[in-house]
């Protein structure tokens, strides 16, 4: 075994030095290693004469919409199933009906409209859950899986659930008067 003292390698850090020459040789190393920025030559001299990136101007803004007007009402579009159990509770949630509260469903136009009523002839399910009757069900046409539009005006107490054929209608609608406005071509 020999008793000659280490060298450290000029390429390598020796730890077998001092805790403070081996930060000294890792600053070395930073400071005399220089990285070209995008193309740029680093200069080294008078920091005047060294080429600095220039942000682009006038970049390109999206203009900006006015906000709608924030409504009263809550919508959610949810699903039916074979039992004809309406899957989202959160619009009840909005109105404050509980589980087990009496409801009353009619329909106007294939929309459904309910109402809670203290004599209601339906409830709301003990898991919060609004059930559409069978001859409901029938004669709006609603099949299992399919999806609802769901709007609660919790101003009036009352919750609207929307058909895929009603809101075909609502919509065909709103996009005609808006042809006539703006006199769009056909």
């Amino acid at each position: 075994m020999s008793t000659q003292p280490r060298r450290a390698r000029p390429d390598r850090l020796s730890f077998a030095l001092s805790p403070t020459v081996v930060l000294e040789q890792l600053v070395d190393g930073v400071r005399t290693t220089t990285l070209p920025r995008r193309g740029i030559e680093p200069k080294i001299g008078d920091p005047a004469q060294v080429p600095t990136v220039q942000p682009p101007q006038n970049l390109p803004v999206a203009a900006l919409i006015d906000r709608a007007p924030r409504t009263a009402t809550f919508y959610a579009v949810t699903t039916i199933d074979t039992r004809g159990r309406l899957a989202d509770r959160s619009p009840l949630r909005v109105l404050g009906w509980p589980p087990l509260s009496r409801i009353s469903i009619g329909t106007i136009n294939g929309e459904l409209i309910i109402v809670r009523r203290c004599d209601g002839p339906d409830t709301i399910t003990g898991q919060g859950h609004v059930r559409l009757p069978a001859r409901i069900r029938h004669l709006c046409r609603l099949e299992p899986g399919g999806r609802l539009l769901v709007a609660a005006f919790a101003p009036h107490g009352l919750l609207a659930v929307y058909t895929n054929s009603a809101l075909d209608a609502m919509l065909r609608a709103y996009h005609q008067a808006l042809r006539a406005e703006s006199r769009i071509p056909r």
